[in-house]
């Protein structure tokens, strides 16, 4: 089963190389499509320290902690 998982997600990775590399060469599609996404982050005046990768994943990693930790502790007031 794991090794299904690998060929597939390698798969999925030769496939975006193939595709998006010579796109991006060509086109400079990717650089054009991220620009409106990183330019709200232009406040972030250190960009080497991990607190520039905070601003980007902390509302994410919040919401998903926030969503395991509800059915964890429904399942140990239930099982109490």
């Amino acid at each position: 089963m794991c090794a299904d998982f690998v060929a597939v997600h390698d798969m999925f990775n030769w496939l975006t190389v193939i595709i998006l590399l010579p796109l991006e060469a060509a086109s400079g599609y990717l650089y054009h499509l991220t620009a409106p996404m990183v330019r709200d982050l232009s406040d972030v005046k250190d960009t080497e320290s991990p607190k520039f990768l905070k601003v980007i994943t902390d509302p994410l990693t919040n919401y998903i902690v926030a969503v395991s930790i509800q059915p964890s502790l429904a399942f140990m007031v239930n099982s109490a």
